[in-house]
């Protein structure tokens, strides 16, 4: 969006239109609101760090189950949901894509319809790995379990990170002299109605952090982060099945981390006995031995479920999130930095939801901001 709109109200105006004087209020109280968090969110670290408390610790962690297959699975249902999507829409509104194509942007009614898609995108391949890896929601990133430790998690990391964030991307519009530009954004301007800026709040705030978390940080990082426990079988390559998939969700663990694991699970306990991958409870207290990767089909113990993932995936992931913004501009630089620590709070959590929430805040304020700069203009 070009930055050098006028939005300026004079004071005459802003008493001609109180309501518009109360919501750069109560705007202007959310910004101080962030702020503040800010301030007090990093001196809270700082504090910790030097006492020498860890800020984000990793939670227990088991090698995730789905293959590059999956996110090939992904791609390929974006792709058909995609077409499938639009030309449903045109048909629903008596649109000729051909001319549409020739157009810089479409309409966001077309916009909010592909973005729907990308929710039935999330919900098959999600029911496709409970299906075939009989993987549970947690496994998966997505269980409710320890919800509020998530949105709290995702809350904090939001007040770390935000302001930097956007001081980064005003220092990239600064010093290239180059504005922020997104289709989205741009045809919010040009259509300007309350029904466009809501079909643009669920593209930008709802639909587009849930898809992107679920794509970049659980799928492509989750899969990442389980390469070094699966790259000598073609588990990597086609998912764990048989002994594999059951050590990948955490049958095999020490007992202490197994009542965890199950404690926090979508699946009923079995007792001792009936469970024939359980450590012995003198293994509880031990100090877990480093993995060992094994070939398909061995009947012995791959991992142990509590080893730390490895780190490199979150700048992997990170950096393929900026670039995935490659084309609105140079945002994508601070972007990139936003996609690390997003990757690191997954990696610590294992849940999309601190990352959603995360993600929700930053386009959620940017929302709020481009709302009521249309609002300025209207009475301009």
């Amino acid at each position: 969006m070009d930055n050098s709109d006028n939005v300026t109200l004079s004071e005459e105006q802003l008493w001609q239109h109180p309501e518009l004087a109360f919501l750069i209020f109560l705007f202007g109280l959310l910004v101080l609101l962030v702020l503040v968090s800010f301030l007090s969110t990093w001196i809270f670290a700082i504090s910790r760090w030097m006492s020498g408390k860890n800020l984000l610790v990793v939670r227990p962690w088991t090698p995730r189950v789905w293959g590059l297959a999956e996110l090939v699975l992904v791609a390929i249902l974006v792709v058909v949901g995609q077409v499938v999507s639009l030309s449903l829409w045109a048909q629903a509104t008596g649109t000729n894509l051909k001319d549409m194509k020739q157009e810089s942007a479409f309409p966001l009614s077309a916009m909010a319809a592909v973005s729907a898609t990308y929710l039935v995108v999330m919900l098959v391949v999600t029911l496709w790995m409970v299906v075939r890896y009989q993987a549970t929601l947690k496994h998966i990133g997505l269980g409710l379990n320890k919800l509020l430790a998530n949105i709290g998690v995702g809350l904090m990391a939001a007040a770390m990170s935000l302001p930097i964030v956007w001081s980064a991307m005003v220092a990239v519009s600064a010093g290239f002299d180059e504005d922020y530009s997104h289709p989205l954004l741009e045809q919010l301007t040009e259509e300007g109605s309350v029904l466009a800026y809501l079909l643009a709040v669920f593209c930008a705030v709802i639909v587009a952090p849930l898809a992107e978390e679920f794509l970049f940080r659980v799928m492509l990082q989750g899969w990442l982060q389980s390469l070094p426990w699966s790259f000598r079988s073609l588990w990597w390559l086609l998912g764990a099945d048989g002994v594999e998939r059951q050590q990948a969700l955490g049958i095999a663990a020490p007992a202490a981390l197994a009542a965890e694991l199950v404690e926090s699970s979508d699946e009923a306990a079995l007792p001792e006995h009936a469970n024939p991958y359980a450590a012995p409870a003198s293994l509880a207290d031990q100090p877990l031995s480093p993995p060992v990767v094994v070939g398909a089909g061995s009947q012995s113990v791959a991992e142990q479920p509590s080893v730390k993932p490895p780190l490199w995936p979150v700048f992997v992931s990170g950096t393929l999130f900026g670039l995935a913004h490659f084309d609105y501009g140079l945002s994508f630089i601070p972007l990139i930095l936003l996609g690390i620590v997003l990757g690191l709070l997954y990696r610590a959590t294992h849940s999309i939801w601190p990352c959603f929430v995360l993600h929700f805040c930053l386009n959620g304020i940017a929302m709020l901001g481009m709302g009521l700069s249309l609002v300025i203009k209207s009475v301009q």
